[in-house]
């Protein structure tokens, strides 16, 4: 019971840093990719860039949006922020538990398909329909053969 209380309150105080956590996240790597055509200031640095898995070329909003959620998690840390409001402590608890199992499993299969696949494309970029390639330094044209997977 002790626990269960615990889990509850800091769900409750966990609200505000969650919800800045999300806004943060869906920005620098949803929006600020979009705006900085598929480069955080990492990417960038190491000549990264995430384009269209099809053609290579520009992507919309809506890609950077759904990549980012689905790599960040924000679906399940949403869930949580939302859960503590209008579950009771016991029921909270359960479903808290849940989602944290969840997230695990999506993380995991996240990493598992950049490592072992060929193309070295996670969850988020098949659903995203997005490939992260390197930059070729003379010419600045992506060099799709070589693609890596990073945040």
């Amino acid at each position: 019971e002790k626990m269960i209380d615990i889990n509850f309150l800091l769900g409750k105080s966990n609200v505000i840093n969650g919800t800045i956590t999300v806004l943060s996240l869906v920005l620098y790597f949803g929006v600020f990719q979009f705006f900085f055509k598929g480069q955080t200031i990492g990417k960038k640095i190491l000549k990264l860039k995430i384009v269209n898995n099809e053609d290579g070329k520009k992507l919309n909003l809506f890609n950077f949006l759904i990549r980012s959620v689905i790599l960040n998690n924000i679906i399940f840390r949403v869930l949580i922020i939302f859960s503590v409001y209008f579950l009771n402590k016991n029921i909270f608890y359960n479903f808290s538990t849940v989602v944290g199992m969840i997230e695990s499993v999506v993380e995991s299969i996240i990493f598992i398909m950049v490592v072992l696949t060929s193309t070295n494309r996670g969850l988020h970029d098949i659903v995203a329909h997005t490939k992260v390639i390197v930059l070729n330094e003379k010419t600045k044209v992506g060099n799709t053969k070589k693609v890596i997977n990073c945040k």
